[in-house]
């Protein structure tokens, strides 16, 4: 995976107004055959500590113990193990989140597009953050924040030569 060129935001409501934040570090490996895509096995290592929206009174709540709470869940995974082909030439891929310690299924949606040794992929999920206990103690009710959260994932990726026995 290429750091520099990829992105992983996430995006929930405030007061039914998107909020739109930015995990800026996390690794990736994966391992995908288009042409196998059952085959498929992606595991990612998420920074918690590093989720910014760019206003400091979120960027602050994201670090609090009821949040992300990265001083006692430093990182966040996320698995998947295999993928469908959907009609529509895009991806279906089952996996899991764990986060603040829980672990919750996951579909994730995708879009891949390869040329010659690189490899470029989108892809959408929808989490519920009370599944994770994130915001429980603040806004468990979700009157003020809404419960879904819209992760989206734009990779960059260049194959890796195997290396000689």
């Amino acid at each position: 995976m290429d750091a520099q060129a990829s992105r992983l935001f996430f995006e929930a409501t405030e007061a039914g107004r998107p909020v739109r934040g930015e995990f800026r570090r996390f690794e990736a490996d994966i391992a995908f055959d288009p042409d196998r895509p059952e085959t498929a096995r992606v595991e990612v290592r998420i920074a918690t500590l590093s989720a910014e929206t760019g206003r400091p009174m979120h960027d602050q709540a994201l670090q609090d113990a009821d949040w992300f709470a990265p001083a006692r869940f430093p990182e966040a995974r996320f698995s998947l193990s295999g993928a469908r082909r959907m009609p529509d030439g895009s991806y279906l891929g089952e996996g899991s989140v764990t986060l603040r310690g829980r672990t919750q299924p996951v579909r994730l949606s995708f879009r891949l597009s390869i040329e010659g040794e690189v490899a470029r992929m989108r892809g959408e999920a929808v989490l519920d953050r009370l599944a994770f206990g994130i915001g429980e103690r603040t806004d468990r009710s979700a009157g003020w924040i809404g419960r879904e959260v819209r992760v989206e994932v734009q990779l960059l990726a260049r194959r890796e030569t195997p290396a000689a026995p």
